[in-house]
């Protein structure tokens, strides 16, 4: 039977039926709400007319072990006290005691009323443990419930084990890699080590060789410096004698190395007045150093591109002395050697302002009797040739070109590229000078800061100068003049012809976007477009004729 007091009942939101009305008034159990007919045995209930919509109600709590006309008496215990109780849901089963009732859940349960089984079954209680009330019905974990909470405890179980062996096989293999990483690295630095070795042993007439430590002191440990660049930084220094020098260190790259090389063999063993003279290296391990004369003022862009004012004789001398040294490195050295990155960056200045060639990390030596060398594309965009950006043979012809952007940055104290100019059609300035040069709009060109304090002589120089430079331009690498005979130019001992003022190249780069003209990939992207007019850049067009003075 079923009490309407049940709460686990209540819980269900059952309507459970008075079933008064469908029993004799004898026969109602006593003490109920009516919810069971006796037998008239008196030992057991018999179902009433309210066992249907019972069943409608709470199907999970049916009252009867069989769903048939067989199960007509619900057997009972003889005894007032006796009372069944059936739970409110499927998986919970019915166990008795000889006076009171407990609840467990069931073993297997199902929704289906054909599949739920309601008998009591009796247990003799411990004589030491307390007759628990039916407020205190106890609920016990299942055995199914347990082996639910053993399975998940063993699949966590699995989880756990594969993830710590997922991060075991990750780490592993990662610490592999670094090791192959790191044994190939220190297997090119040896081999690397081997093949410097050999080729400084190779080089006649090597500077002194300094070691790590002492350039460490040199430098009071690499505390001042004087300026950087793509590959290294420049430091200050002092050897023990007094003199003072400036150390370039060389990054750990392959291009540092590249550069290493190339400034050791290149002026390692050369001295020239109009050359920054190399006095000693380092290699050791990783370091790669090079120790320079110290140049006290400096780089010329410092000079040209700020506020300090240099005037028109120092000028002057500037591009005499520079012109001196790059004509020592293509027509006097004992192999040809193409600087391909002349630039005011690379132009330093001594006490009194006299110039040198420096920073030879991207030169290029090859045998007198070579005229032309295949190489990659290398060199500063705004001073490189077409011819560098076309990728073809290049000549000592490049240097003599990006000689003439130098000479248009003298003349006039701005930069070739001036981003900040408002003016567009000055934005690229060797076209707009060569358009001013056909007006002789000369005081346009020049320096306005040197204006008012330039002689007659001084204006004739400037003429000069601007001819000079437009030569060194030409797009036919042919048509431009040695740097010898820019020498002589310079100098006085011959005249200058006026040079043709028709640049494809230089109107080329004027047209496209001020982006485009500060990196080569653009230029060469474009350029690569127009190779049908490469055969303008290398055929011969105009030539220059020197009349001696």
């Amino acid at each position: 039977m079923i009490l309407s007091s049940n709460t686990q009942c209540a819980s269900l939101n059952c309507t459970i039926p008075n079933l008064s009305s469908f029993c004799q008034a004898p026969n109602v159990l006593s003490g109920t709400p009516g919810m069971g007919c006796l037998n008239t045995d008196g030992n057991g209930t018999v179902p009433t007319n309210g066992t249907k919509p019972f069943k409608e109600k709470c199907p999970t709590s049916y009252s009867y072990s069989k769903d048939d006309a067989g199960s007509a008496v619900i057997p009972c215990k003889t005894g007032s006290d006796y009372e069944v109780v059936f739970c409110p849901t499927s998986n919970q089963t019915y166990n008795s005691t000889s006076d009171q009732p407990s609840l467990s859940p069931s073993p297997s349960p199902s929704p289906s009323r054909s599949n739920q089984t309601t008998s009591p079954t009796p247990s003799t209680p411990s004589p030491a443990s307390p007759t628990p009330s039916r407020s205190n019905r106890t609920i016990s974990p299942s055995p199914s419930n347990q082996t639910i909470n053993h399975s998940t405890s063993f699949s966590g179980w699995k989880l756990g084990i594969s993830i710590a062996s997922g991060v075991f096989l990750f780490i592993v293999s990662c610490l592999v890699c670094i090791l192959v990483v790191r044994r190939r690295f220190f297997q090119s630095m040896n081999l690397d080590k081997d093949e410097e070795c050999a080729f400084l042993e190779s080089l006649p007439g090597l500077p002194p060789r300094f070691s790590c430590k002492d350039l460490d002191v040199a430098t009071n440990h690499f505390s001042k410096i004087l300026g950087e660049g793509g590959f290294g930084t420049v430091y200050e220094g002092a050897l023990p004698d007094g003199s003072k020098v400036a150390v370039k260190r060389l990054g750990a790259s392959r291009q540092g190395q590249k550069e290493f090389r190339a400034e050791v063999a290149t002026i390692g063993g050369i001295n020239h007045l109009r050359l920054v003279r190399l006095w000693g290296f380092c290699s050791e391990g990783a370091d790669r150093m090079l120790v320079y004369e110290f140049m006290k003022n400096g780089s010329l862009d410092r000079w040209l591109f700020r506020d300090t004012v240099l005037d028109w004789a120092v000028r002057y001398q500037i591009a005499t002395d520079t012109a001196q040294g790059l004509c020592y490195l293509h027509r006097d050295c004992r192999f040809k050697i193409i600087h391909l990155d002349v630039k005011p960056q690379n132009i330093l200045l001594d006490h009194q302002f006299r110039a040198k060639v420096a920073d030879f990390g991207m030169s290029k030596l090859f045998d007198r009797e070579m005229t032309e060398v295949e190489t990659r594309t290398r060199g500063t965009p705004g001073y490189m040739a077409p011819e560098c950006l076309l990728q073809t043979a290049i000549t000592v012809k490049c240097d003599v070109y990006s000689y003439g952007m130098v000479l248009l940055e003298l003349v006039s104290g701005r930069k070739n590229l001036d981003m900040n100019n408002a003016a567009i059609e000055k934005l690229y300035f060797p076209a707009w000078a060569a358009e001013q040069m056909q007006r002789q709009s000369w005081s346009d060109i020049s320096d306005v800061r040197l204006n008012g304090d330039l002689s007659a002589e001084d204006w004739e120089q400037v003429r000069r100068v601007v001819k000079i430079a437009m030569w060194c331009i030409q797009d036919n690498p042919r048509s431009r003049p040695s740097m010898g005979k820019v020498v002589q130019m310079l100098e006085g001992l011959v005249d200058v012809n006026d040079p043709p003022l028709q640049f494809d190249f230089l109107k080329f780069v004027a047209d496209q976007p001020a982006s485009s003209i500060c990196t080569s990939n653009a230029n060469v992207s474009s350029l690569s477009r127009r190779k049908s007019q490469k055969e303008s850049y290398c055929q011969p067009d105009s030539e220059l004729s020197l009349t001696p003075r």
